[in-house]
Parts: C-alpha cells; sequence; structure tokens
C-alpha cells in the first residue's frame, strides 16, 4: 500500500513535532486546583505531594505564581495530599479516589499555623466536573463486582445502564462484536472499545472482540458519550475505556464460582411450544419429568484474580536465599476464568411448517422435484395450526398442504477461558512502566439458527491483546505516556450439520421460510446454510503512540499522534452454494416453489486470477491538540482539533483486479470502478466551557448554586466514524473479483445444481456491488448544554440536552434500478442503464437528526450505599440506521430508489423513553459481624441493575415485489395503508384488535411500491429488573465470604422485540407470542474476597 506524506496534514503534524509529542489514550487521571488562604489569597511556592496509598507512588509539585498545581498521566487508586507552605499549617487530605480520565479538584484553604501544625481532612474531591464540558458516565469497581449486571457476567452489559444509550431489541441485528447498543444518535458501529487505553475494536465488523467476562478483574468503566475531548476519537457514538486492575502494596484477590441451571431458571415463550416432543417445556401435564421444568442447562463460571508485590528468591551473595519483594515498586496482577454452558435452545416458531398430513400430499404429488426434497429433508412435521397453503402443477388439480407451528430446540454447548496478567515496576518517582497481556479462547456448538434444525453452527474464537505503557514525569511542568501495542483476534465459523451445505440457501415466502441472508440467528428460518457461511477471519493490529501534557499557568495542554496497523485476513467466499428466493404473490400459494419458478436465483464463482481469501493492510494516522484554559476560577474554556487519517484498505482490492484483469485478457469490462480515493481531510474542532459560579451560599441564588456546588458547561465537537473491512469484504464477494450467475428462474434449483463454471461472455450483464469514488468517513456534529448540582455530598444531578447531526452516513443504493413499468425479473436491458445489470452503490448517501433531553442522579459510594439513575427523552431520525438491514423488517436499500427521502422516518434505534439504574446497598445492622447473632444477621447487601425502554420501531413488509422495483436488490416491498388510525402510537395488541393484517392492503395494478412508510410501527418495549441479594461474612478484617443470588428479569416479564411483519402471512404477522420473549434466569454464586 501506498501512502503519501505530502496530504495535507503535513504541516498539521509539524506543529505537533515541536512539541516532542504524540498520542495515546490514557488509562490515568489528573490531580489538579488552587491554594489560597481564608482571604481568598492565592499561595504560591507551596510544595503539594500527592501518594498513592496502595503502591506507594508519590509525585510533588510545587504551586505557581497563581496558586495552581497540576498532577498529569497519574496512575488511577485512592490518594493522600500533603501540603507544605510557610506560614502555614500542614494541610493532608486522605481519601482522594482518582478515576481514570478524571481531573479531581482539590482546592483546600490553608490556615496560618506553624509548621508542626497538621490539619487532617478525610474527603473525596468532589464529583463535579469543573474542567471539561464532558458527557460521560463512570462505574467503579464496587458495582461492577456486585451489580447482577448479565447471566453470563458480561462487563460490557454496564453499559446499557448509561443516559442516550438505545438498547437492541429482539429482531434488530446486532452487527458490532461483543455488544450492539447506539449511543446519543450514534449507529451501533460507532463505539470506540479500549482496554487500559488500547484499542480493541473489530475492523471487520465493528465492535469489540474481546470478551470481558469477570468484573473482579476490571477496576473502572467509563463512557464517554458527547463533547470528546481532542484526545478522543475513531467513533461518533462513545468511546469506552475498561481499566484493568493493577497489583498493590498488600495482597488481594478473589476465588469465585458462579452456577446456573435448569431448575433455577423460567421458560420463555419458545421453550413453552418447542417441538419433537408431545408437549413443550415448563408443561405441568407434561409426562417426562424433563418437560415439566425449563430446557436443560448447566453453566458453570469460576476462576480467581490475585495482586500483590512482586515477589521471588532472591539468592544474593550470602549463604542463605531470602525473598525480594516489590514493595513501593514492582506489583504484578492476574486473573484467570473458566467458563462451561450445556444447555438446551429453543428456535424461533415457523407456522409454515407442513403437517404429517401436508408432508404426505407433497411427497405423494412432488417428492422427485429437489426443491421439495430439500424442504422435506430439513423441515420436519409441524403441529397443525389451522393454516394451510396450496399449489397446482399444470395440468393438475390444485392440492392443499396443511401447515403447523415448528419450534426448533437444539443442544448447545459452550466453553471459554479467559485471563490475563499485569506487571507494574516505578524506576523512581518520574518514570512507571506497565505491561499487561489479556487472552481469551471460546468454542460454541449449537450456534445460530434452530429452527427448522439442522443449520446450527460450530464457532470457535481466539484473542489476546498486549500492551506496553511508560509513562515518566519530564519537567516539574511536562510529562509524557508512551505506548506500544498489539492484537490479534480470530474467528472461524462453519455448519454443525454438514448436510446443510449441500443445497442452496432457500427462502419460500408462502411457508414463511424466510430472512435468507439474516446473519444465522433465532429469526432466520430459511433453509440451507447462509450464503455468506462458512467463513474465517483474523485480525492483527499494531500500535504506537505516545503523549505528552504541559502545564503552564492557566493551561493544561496535551498533544499528541498515533501511528496504526492493521492486517486482516478473511476466508469466506459468499454464495457459492447458491441462493434461491420463491415467492408467493397470492398469500398461501406455493405453486411458484413447488414448480421450481424463483424470483431469484444465483450462484458465485471465483474469478480466473482472483482468489477465495482476501487480505487487507492499512495504516492509520491520528493526531490532536486540546487545552483546558482557566479564564477564571469559575471559568473553563476547553479547545482543541484532531485529525485522523483512516487510511486505504481498498490497496488489496485493486491488486487483486489487475491481476484478474491480467487473467481475462485485459478485457476493460473487468476493471473495478470507481475506485474510491483517500480519505484524508478529516479534520475535527472540539470546543467548550465549563462555568462553576461562586456565590454566597444565601438566597434564592445560593439555594440554586449551593454557592460553589452548581456547574453549567456546553460544547461542539465533530467526529468521524472508523472504517469496517466488511464493506471491502462484500465487493470481493461481486464482480468483478467473483462471479454472480444469475441462472435462470425456470427450474432454478436444477440450474443451480447444474451451474459448474461461470459463462463470462457478457460480463455486463452480472450483478455487482460497488462503492463511490469519494467514499468517506461518515461525520457527526454534536452539542450539548448541561447543568450540574451537587445536591449533597456523593450525591449528583445533571439536566442536559444533546443533539447529534450525522451526515455522509454509510447506505446501499441501488446503482442501477428498474425502469418504472418495466420488467427486469429475468430480463435485461430494462434498467436506467440498459447496458448494465444490478449495481448496488456503498456510498455517503444517509444522514440522521438525534435529539435528547437527559437528566441523571448519581449516588458516589458511601455509607454503604452507591446508586446511578438515568433518563433519555429523545426522537431519532434517519434515512438508513445501517449500511446493511437494521433488523429482521427493513431492507438495507430505500424502497422507491427514485426517491430515497420517502424512506426518511423514526430510526431503528429510535427510543423515545428510557429509564435505566443500578444501585448496590448494604443493610447497616450488625456491620461490625461481632458474635454469633452479627455473622448470620450482618453484611446482608441488596442490589439492582433495571431498565424500562421504549420499543423498536420496525415496518411492515408486504413480503413480495410485484413490480420489481427492487428487483435483484431487496426481496420485498411494504404494502399499501388501509386504515386512519395513528398506527405508530399503538401497541401490537391494539393493532391486532384493530385489524391485524387487514389494516394493509396490496399494491394496485401498475402500483411500483405501497405507501406504507418505513418504521411506522413499534414493538413493545424493554422492561427488565435485575435483583442480586448478597450475604457478606467477615472471616478476618481482610477477608470475606460473598454468598449471592441474583435474579434476572425477576418478574420475568415478557420482553417480545420486533414480531413477524409479514402482512400476508395473517396467522403470524405480529405474532408477538413465536418470539423469544426473554425468561428468568436465577444465578447462585460464592465469592471468597482477601
Amino acid at each position: 500500500m501506498r501512502i503519501s506524506l505530502c496530504f495535507p496534514t503535513t504541516s498539521f503534524l509539524i506543529v505537533l513535532a515541536c512539541f516532542g509529542s504524540l498520542f495515546s489514550q490514557s488509562a490515568g487521571g489528573n490531580i489538579s486546583g488552587i491554594l489560597a488562604d481564608q482571604n481568598n489569597a492565592v499561595i504560591s511556592g507551596a510544595t503539594v505531594t500527592a501518594k498513592n496509598t496502595a503502591t506507594g507512588f508519590t509525585r510533588s509539585s510545587v504551586t505557581n505564581s497563581e496558586g495552581r498545581y497540576s498532577f498529569s498521566d497519574v496512575p488511577i487508586g485512592a490518594y493522600e495530599l500533603t501540603i507544605d507552605a510557610p506560614n502555614f499549617a500542614k494541610y493532608v487530605r486522605t481519601g482522594v479516589n482518582l478515576l481514570v480520565n478524571q481531573n479531581a479538584i482539590v482546592s483546600p484553604t490553608l490556615t496560618p499555623g506553624s509548621v508542626n501544625e497538621t490539619v487532617t481532612v478525610n474527603s473525596d474531591a468532589s464529583l463535579l466536573n469543573t474542567t471539561t464540558s464532558e458527557v460521560a458516565t463512570r462505574f467503579d469497581e464496587r458495582r461492577l463486582s456486585e451489580l447482577p449486571i448479565a447471566p453470563n457476567r458480561n462487563v460490557l452489559n454496564i453499559l446499557l445502564s448509561v443516559p442516550g444509550v438505545a438498547q437492541l431489541g429482539g429482531g434488530q441485528s446486532s452487527y458490532a462484536t461483543g455488544i450492539s447498543f447506539s449511543a446519543n444518535g450514534g449507529r451501533i458501529r460507532s463505539n470506540n472499545f479500549m482496554i487500559d487505553g488500547q484499542d480493541v475494536n473489530d475492523t471487520v465488523f465493528a465492535g469489540t472482540g474481546f470478551a470481558l467476562n469477570n468484573p473482579d478483574a476490571i477496576q473502572e468503566v467509563r463512557i464517554v458519550t458527547n463533547q470528546f475531548k481532542a484526545e478522543y476519537g475513531r467513533n461518533s457514538g462513545s468511546v469506552v475505556n475498561f481499566v484493568g486492575k493493577s497489583g498493590t502494596n498488600d495482597y488481594h484477590g478473589t476465588l469465585f464460582w458462579f452456577h446456573n441451571n435448569e431448575y433455577l431458571n423460567a421458560c420463555s415463550n419458545l421453550d413453552k411450544v418447542a417441538s419433537f416432543a408431545p408437549t413443550g417445556f415448563c408443561n405441568g401435564n407434561a409426562v417426562t419429568d424433563e418437560r415439566k421444568r425449563a430446557p436443560k442447562r448447566l453453566e458453570n463460571q469460576f476462576g480467581l484474580t490475585f495482586g500483590g508485590p512482586f515477589t521471588f528468591p532472591w539468592f544474593g551473595d550470602g549463604d542463605d536465599p531470602r525473598i525480594w519483594k516489590g514493595t513501593d515498586k514492582t506489583f504484578i496482577f492476574g486473573d484467570y476464568q473458566r467458563w462451561s454452558d450445556r444447555s438446551q435452545r429453543s428456535g424461533t416458531t415457523l407456522i409454515g411448517a407442513p403437517t404429517a398430513n401436508g408432508r404426505a400430499v407433497l411427497q405423494s404429488i412432488a417428492a422427485d422435484r429437489p426443491q421439495v426434497q430439500a424442504l422435506l429433508d430439513f423441515v420436519p412435521a409441524g403441529i397443525p395450526n389451522g393454516r394451510s397453503a396450496t399449489f397446482t402443477i399444470p395440468g393438475q388439480p390444485q392440492r392443499s398442504v396443511e401447515l403447523g407451528n415448528l419450534t426448533g430446540s437444539s443442544p448447545f454447548v459452550f466453553d471459554d477461558r479467559q485471563g490475563s496478567v499485569r506487571v507494574d515496576h516505578r524506576f523512581n518517582d518520574k518514570n512507571l512502566i506497565y505491561g499487561r497481556y489479556r487472552f481469551d479462547s471460546q468454542r460454541t456448538t449449537g450456534a445460530g439458527q434452530v429452527t427448522p434444525p439442522g443449520h446450527t453452527t460450530v464457532n470457535s474464537t481466539r484473542s489476546a491483546a498486549a500492551t506496553i505503557v511508560f509513562n515518566s514525569i519530564l519537567t516539574s511542568k511536562l510529562s509524557n505516556e508512551a505506548r506500544i501495542a498489539w492484537s490479534r483476534f480470530s474467528s472461524m465459523n462453519d455448519a454443525e450439520n454438514p448436510s446443510s451445505k449441500t443445497i442452496p440457501s432457500i427462502a419460500i415466502q408462502g411457508l414463511q421460510i424466510l430472512n435468507i441472508n439474516v446473519l444465522g440467528n433465532a429469526n432466520r428460518t430459511a433453509i440451507g446454510l447462509p450464503s455468506f457461511l462458512p467463513g474465517a477471519r483474523r485480525i492483527q493490529a499494531y500500535q504506537i503512540s505516545d503523549a505528552s501534557s504541559y502545564f503552564i499557568g492557566n493551561h493544561n495542554m496535551k498533544f499528541g499522534i498515533e501511528l496504526r496497523r492493521t492486517d486482516a485476513r478473511i476466508s469466506a467466499f459468499q454464495n457459492s452454494r447458491g441462493r434461491l428466493q420463491y415467492n408467493s404473490p397470492p398469500s398461501g400459494d406455493i405453486s411458484n416453489f413447488v414448480n421450481d419458478i424463483a424470483s431469484e436465483a444465483s450462484i458465485n464463482f471465483p474469478l480466473a486470477g482472483g482468489s477465495a481469501t482476501s487480505f487487507y493492510r492499512w495504516h492509520e494516522l491520528y493526531a490532536f491538540a486540546q487545552d483546558e484554559w482557566r479564564i477564571r476560577n469559575d471559568f473553563t474554556l476547553t479547545y482543541g482539533i484532531r485529525y485522523e487519517y483512516p487510511g486505504d484498505s481498498f490497496g488489496y482490492l485493486r491488486e487483486v483486479n489487475e491481476r484478474i484483469l491480467a487473467a481475462n485478457g485485459n478485457d476493460p469490462a473487468f476493471r473495478s470502478t470507481p475506485t474510491p480515493k483517500a480519505d484524508t481531510n478529516n479534520f475535527m474542532p472540539r470546543i467548550g466551557f465549563n462555568w462553576n459560579p461562586r456565590t454566597s451560599g444565601r438566597g434564592l441564588l445560593g439555594l440554586v448554586t449551593g454557592g460553589d456546588k452548581l456547574v453549567v458547561r456546553s460544547g461542539y465537537s465533530r467526529t468521524y466514524d472508523a472504517n469496517f473491512v466488511n464493506i471491502d469484504a462484500n465487493m470481493f464477494s461481486s464482480f468483478p473479483f467473483a462471479w454472480t450467475e444469475n441462472v435462470s428462474l425456470i427450474g432454478a434449483f436444477a440450474a443451480i445444481r447444474n451451474a459448474t463454471a461461470p459463462n463470462i461472455s457478457q460480463p455486463n450483464r452480472v450483478s455487482r456491488i460497488i462503492v463511490s469514488e469519494d467514499l468517506r468517513a461518515p461525520a457527526a456534529d454534536q452539542i450539548s448544554f448541561e447543568i450540574q448540582r451537587e445536591v449533597a455530598k456523593d450525591v449528583l444531578m445533571q439536566v442536559g440536552y444533546i443533539r447529534t447531526r450525522g451526515t455522509g452516513l454509510l447506505q446501499i443504493v441501488d446503482g442501477n434500478p428498474c425502469r418504472p413499468s418495466f420488467n427486469c425479473r429475468g430480463v435485461f436491458g430494462n434498467r436506467v442503464d440498459p447496458n448494465r445489470e444490478v449495481i448496488q452503490l456503498y456510498t455517503n448517501a444517509a444522514s440522521s437528526t438525534y435529539d435528547a433531553l437527559q437528566a441523571s442522579l448519581t449516588k458516589r459510594l458511601s455509607n454503604n450505599f452507591s446508586a446511578g439513575l438515568h433518563y433519555t427523552w429523545s426522537t431519532f431520525i434517519d434515512d438508513a440506521s445501517d449500511i446493511f438491514s437494521p433488523s429482521v423488517s427493513e431492507n438495507s436499500v430505500a424502497q422507491d430508489p427514485f426517491d430515497r427521502r420517502a424512506d426518511r422516518a423514526r430510526s431503528s434505534y429510535d427510543r423515545p423513553h428510557r429509564l435505566t439504574g443500578n444501585f448496590v446497598y448494604e443493610f447497616p445492622f450488625y456491620s461490625r459481624q461481632n458474635g454469633v447473632s452479627g455473622r448470620l444477621l450482618g453484611g446482608w447487601q441488596v442490589n439492582s441493575f433495571f431498565t424500562f425502554q421504549s420499543g423498536a420501531p420496525f415496518s411492515v413488509s408486504l413480503g413480495s415485489d410485484p413490480a420489481c422495483a427492487l428487483c435483484g436488490v431487496a426481496a420485498s416491498v411494504r404494502p399499501n395503508l388501509n386504515t386512519n388510525l395513528d398506527l405508530s402510537n399503538m401497541p401490537i395488541s391494539e393493532i391486532l384488535a384493530a385489524g391485524g393484517s387487514n389494516l394493509f392492503r396490496g399494491l394496485a395494478p401498475g402500483q411500483r411500491v405501497g405507501n406504507a412508510g418505513r418504521n411506522i410501527l413499534r414493538a413493545d418495549g424493554i422492561r427488565l429488573v435485575d435483583i442480586g441479594i448478597t450475604k457478606n461474612t467477615r472471616v478476618t478484617e481482610n477477608v470475606r465470604v460473598q454468598l449471592r443470588a441474583d435474579l434476572f428479569n425477576a418478574f420475568n416479564w415478557r420482553n417480545f422485540g420486533i414480531p413477524p411483519n409479514v402482512v400476508s402471512s395473517p396467522g403470524g404477522f405480529l405474532n408477538q407470542w413465536a418470539t423469544d420473549g426473554g425468561n428468568r434466569r436465577v444465578r447462585l454464586g460464592a465469592r471468597l474476597v482477601f
């Protein structure tokens, strides 16, 4: 890959280089303040010493002429501040707990006295943010380890208790690896994940490929959702930093075991109707005990954490060996966890499975037809539900096929081991170094699609990350943090049942066998392994970065640059077995399927000179400069600029295309055009202010401000989303890198079976995926206005307004649509460009607008109680919510390619109301646990993690595309409305009561698309209350045993998600009970904490 060094950032980088600084995302924090006497006169020349009480780390500073001091890039932890000033009593402040990226303000008032007098105060720094305009939420060690975060203890789930975060519902596509959520108007791919400041993002799909299922290993989690400082970037939605624990002067750690089985669980909707037995699960009248309770499950997580001073034998020069102990100098921390899960999973309910009688009809009339035999092989008999389908074979009478419900059930096996080790070493008070290595290995069988049976997959993933960080104090005003990091993520996905790879991927609309292209999850009912499987990928990323902070006068400046290289190897040749779509224009008619007349039939072949494996390598460059300028003691201006060069991942495609051209006689029809240009102009200004008014504390104004307990802050920032090479991989699967053979639609199954080599005589008649020449990083412009008020000690209230405007968002556009009134189904020459076939254009065509009012109440841990309560009232409008289908109800392209603006509507991630919160409370009685009664009655604790959220908007599908508006691009358009009711404000139950599918009608003759808008319905919302009951028993002063029971979805409420949306399926349309709905699970645990 070639990178020009002359692109327009040169001068900017030279300016940065003059400061001798580079960029990294720190995992430490800052301590600063202003010293004054009782008359508010500043005190210069005072010595301020900050000491980490756990590690002995010490740093000193002298206040300047304005009484200011600052410690930058300080390791997080508990600190003691000591202040010595001539003619003043010594001041000692304990209990200052520095958090990641926090600027802890400690500005004491010194009292006159002699050097022998000492004033000691035990108090943490204020929760108020009096320096920046960032919108951020943090979770401390106590809440991470004590809250019922998730049944699998996934630390990522804590992010769902953040204002402005929209949680996905059932039926929505979780494209981002690890966890998918939308933050303050961003897409689910718009989140940046770090561990100890190291990038751990999945560069193929976005998200993070690193599992974090041991909360005991994490010291703190911080998420910034708006108004990023210039040092943060790479994504526009949120920046998440997971900070791992480190060793201290005292040995500390945990041993733990968590357990769940079927006796502790309730049943989901699908469990209750699971097939392959006379009854579903949780049926008190069942013949077998197995069916009287929840599906079989045996899940165990056990492991440990351990940290302390690094200790080893030291033989020295004497006769006897001795022990070297790294107190105040060298520390080690490690964690390890094994996790196994053996369970029986229930799949979605298919309402179009032929019953035994229906199968007999098909067997007797059409068993010799291969597509019918594939159906009989992969779809067992359904339980009669009163529905039927009809078909007619030419020259024969019409026949009826009885249909029924089929809910698959499949064994699931999961094994995981994960852990990390970290070593910290202090050379002296000015130079620190630490290194951390984290790993994870998983293997799963029985994953993915469960209904119909035989489509589950085998998945394995491995990840590893290592980093070395060097932190140094260069002068009293300049500090530096250098980092080198490496990470690797690999995965493999294949069929558990090899026979699912012997047929094409098939969708049959008349039988509700749908979602041919949906990621192989429980919502897919198509038969045949999904066309994008099997697949494998391996990603390696390298980072070199360095950051410098400079403190002078009223300015606290930071500068930086970072270099990255990413290698991604992807082995996945899509659609190599073929893809078939059988539509049913009349509802319930499957004649097209029985007669093998498809609406879509294609199969891919590699081209001469090409390959089934792709390899991408690109280099990225990030740089920034920022300043916190304290103009007055109560007013701070933050400003900066950031630059990002996201790299050129398309270089490999250009190289492969040259080989393909040479192998095909340099035929210009095989040239890949257009070629995207390098994206080099991503400059991001950031500016904000923070005003902390100081009043007397009396009267109405004093009541509002609390004296100095109020902060008003606001700002503007521009951010850009990062590259993800799933786009490149999709291009690689289409012409001119692969050949998509569109076979005859009549006798389609046989045609795909007989297609053994591509017919490349007419290259313009093959479908292709292209990217626009000016493809660039999507942008987001964000503004915020927020008021913070410290209402009591350790209690903070926040109210704010957030606005995010997304522009240049990625969207798939029908690049060569079928001309109105023309038929393009199997006919060449009727498109806008009659000399080309289907063109899917990936381009920056969409935009979005997000507005939100947010309110939060945060209680820091004190008096055995910590809590967070967050409410968001928002509206989110966009043209498209992802470049690919964001849910089972939405196409990835606009319904009408000639009027894409008509698809502007509520985003798939629009959640008007969201209330979420958490708390940890230890009952105060018998806190000392003296005697037997104290041991039994003391140490009880209750914890909770709860969410109440509006449901996801979704679209209604006609189930077909009669006028060929989206031929070759999507399978269905939307229907017409047949009502004047405001369906967008009606719950699903009311819509069904008002007529259900009768509220919609099909297209009129000559009509191209329906008038039902995008996302006009809304699924039922999420109601989740998780409760933890914990008993801590003190063994010694530093050792306790914890027994706990965590109840997830404690009240066993149904959370349906998006129901079936095909209006031509009267029996299944909006049938929420055919979705999983969730269930209560109880997890038992035991921990030894020391």
